[in-house]
């Protein structure tokens, strides 16, 4: 689990990871198109860090028709609970 939490703080570095992973912490399953809007990032820029987020098993992808859909997997949500909780930490 500590590996997970720190492979996720290296990827969270990248802006546009965190706010993709932040979109999709809040809804069941998500396409793209949804995403960009949420988080003001463009669709090539979403698709990336769906990528990479999918590359290290934190969230599930899919889609058809060229419609890309995500989801946090059991993985990412529990690390990403974490995470967050850790982040609030030091708002304090």
């Amino acid at each position: 689990m500590r590996e997970d939490r720190q492979r996720l703080i290296r990827l969270a570095r990248d802006p546009k990871v965190l706010y993709v992973l932040s979109a999709l912490s809040g809804v069941e399953d998500a396409n793209e198109e949804f995403v960009a809007k949420v988080t003001g990032l463009s669709t090539n820029e979403v698709r990336e860090a769906i990528e990479l987020l999918a590359a290290e098993r934190f969230i599930v992808a899919g889609g058809k028709k060229g419609v890309a859909y995500a989801s946090l997997s059991n993985l990412g949500r529990s690390i990403f609970k974490i995470y967050w909780k850790k982040l609030r930490q030091y708002e304090r």
